[in-house]
């Protein structure tokens, strides 16, 4: 009986965490580099607004994205094997400015971005 409440308070703290983190990054982020295209977080859904826009779930944590169900905008599959569906990002103090990396990119290229206003 103890063990299924430490179980149950387990997975409430982990789903409280991720849901803290999603938060922090809702809203419209444009790259510095280029205003025509960026990055769209609402609660449920990411666009990334690039050659070929996207939408697809994602999930967070602390310096992790995690992206799944990856589909263009008129819903045709993306082939996930072609896509990357992971990046490490950290987010500025006063949260205005998000830096990201594909994690599989072996040019370790960061992008910078703005949150809109």
């Amino acid at each position: 009986m103890n063990y299924s409440i430490y179980i149950i308070l387990v997975f409430f703290f982990l789903g409280c965490e991720s849901t803290e983190y999603n938060d922090k990054l809702i809203g419209d982020w444009n790259y510095i580099d280029n205003n025509d295209y960026g990055l769209t977080f609402t609660k449920d859904s990411l666009i990334i607004k690039s050659i070929i826009t996207t939408k697809q779930n994602w999930t967070s944590d602390e310096s992790n994205i995690y992206l799944k169900n990856i589909t263009d905008l008129n819903m045709n599959r993306v082939n996930e094997e072609d896509f990357r569906n992971h990046f490490i990002y950290k987010l500025s103090k006063n949260k205005d400015t998000l830096v990201f990396k594909w994690k599989t990119d072996t040019t370790n290229t960061y992008f910078k971005l703005t949150r809109n206003k």
